[in-house]
């Protein structure tokens, strides 16, 4: 199959089934919108005409926002006519639900507009604990596994675990005709500087140590976990502890400019698992590049083990109508950081490799007694990290969770 017959494929699953992206709200649905072609119409509300036409967008506390270099770089992958501004942090209202050791039933919810309000001394945070923040991607947010993760990293480590959810600013719908993926990607840059100021009240307010905190990201929720980690060392001056990009996404941010994406210089550390990597935006919703101190391609970083190839997932939802068969490769990135949590036997032992073409042709050799862990545990090997590259490692997993070949005791 060509890549052109490929591209078309798609195009035409997403305006009959309405599913690899989001749930069907028009058929008239395709996934780059044009913001020239709606600012064409005559129809156009006059309030959304400035909307769209403005270049730039400021707030009080979080600071301003412009879609000027590097953000509209390269102009093969966010040309002008789809590049949006956030919206406000108001309308998208971020949530942190604050789940704790003894209080992982109901949550405490916060926000950053009531931070001043919330009585820390009579909660259940613990300054002195791990803290997690994990953050769900597009149309992630009625997602179970941020809840299944949650438990585990309380089992584990008694953490304290706030679950971010953004609902607001990432779901799909239609807006005047213009879909909303790309203004999902616009409001990652919102929604991280209202995480890195969470963050910066969390430390002023208690005094926590910022290599303590630990961002969890998904799919958009992973470059949004590096916009708070920027937010934090730009306007904080600290560095926090760690960021984990789970497959990254890749549409609009394939090839930017390290600013624009989750990168190395957020975080002490930043590991990164790949699961649905592609040539093109068309055939997998995770970025390809390296952009951690060490990137995994569990099984080449394509096709999950147990997954449908993304030529196989477009025949069945052709044929069914009834699923998104292409997630499978994208969500298996939370669900083997998760498993290296709950299973302390997997140790997802991963061979180091010179470049992406010993990953794609599985020549990468063999670690033996050297080999790195993928996931949770990858953190215990930090220092081997390079503060200008990243190291690249490849492993093999089963299909079926916990996906471990190994089951060796650490």
């Amino acid at each position: 199959m060509t890549s052109i017959t490929f591209a078309f494929l798609l195009a035409a699953v997403i305006v009959v089934s309405g599913k690899v992206l989001g749930p069907r709200t028009n058929t008239k649905r395709f996934p780059f919108s044009k913001r020239s072609e709606v600012l064409a119409r005559e129809d156009l509300p006059e309030e959304l005409r400035r909307e769209l036409e403005r270049e730039d967008f400021c707030e009080e506390i979080l600071g301003c926002f412009s879609n000027s270099e590097p953000y509209n770089q390269p102009s093969s992958e966010r040309p002008s006519s789809i590049l949006y501004l956030p919206d406000s942090a108001a309308d998208i209202a971020t949530e942190f639900r604050l789940f704790c050791p003894g209080h992982t039933d109901e949550p405490v919810i916060i926000k950053t507009s009531t931070f001043k309000d919330w009585k820390i001394a009579d909660s259940c945070f613990n300054a002195s604990a791990k803290t997690v923040f994990i953050i769900h991607g597009f149309n992630g947010g009625n997602a179970e596994w941020p809840l299944r993760m949650k438990n585990a990293l309380i089992n584990k480590e008694n953490a304290n675990v706030f679950v971010v959810d953004w609902t607001n600013g990432a779901s799909p719908s239609w807006w005047y005709g213009i879909y909303t993926y790309e203004k999902a990607v616009a409001n990652t840059r919102m929604v991280g500087a209202d995480i890195g100021y969470f963050i910066q009240q969390l430390m002023d307010a208690t005094k926590v140590d910022p290599k303590m905190i630990h961002l969890v990201g998904h799919s958009l929720g992973a470059h949004t976990a590096g916009y708070a980690g920027e937010w934090v060392l730009r306007n904080a001056t600290k560095l926090i502890g760690r960021i984990s990009g789970l497959d990254p996404a890749g549409p609009l941010f394939n090839g930017v400019h390290a600013l624009v994406r989750l990168g190395r210089e957020d975080a002490e550390f930043v590991d990164v698992i790949h699961t649905n990597h592609a040539p093109n935006r068309f055939e997998g919703y995770g970025i390809k590049e390296t952009v951690g101190h060490f990137d995994f391609y569990p099984n080449g970083g394509e096709d999950q083990t147990g997954c449908v190839t993304a030529s196989e997932a477009y025949l069945q939802i052709f044929s069914s109508l009834s699923s998104d068969p292409l997630t499978c490769s994208h969500s298996r990135a939370y669900e083997l950081f998760t498993a290296s949590i709950e299973e302390p036997e997997c140790k997802f032992k991963s061979v180091q490799c010179e470049n992406l073409d010993q990953v794609a042709s599985d020549t990468c050799g063999t670690c033996e007694e050297n080999c790195v862990s993928m996931g949770y545990y990858s953190v215990n090997h930090k220092s081997l990290a390079q503060k200008d590259s990243s190291i690249i490692f490849h492993l093999k997993t089963t299909g079926e969770d916990p996906y471990c070949l190994d089951k060796q005791s650490k």
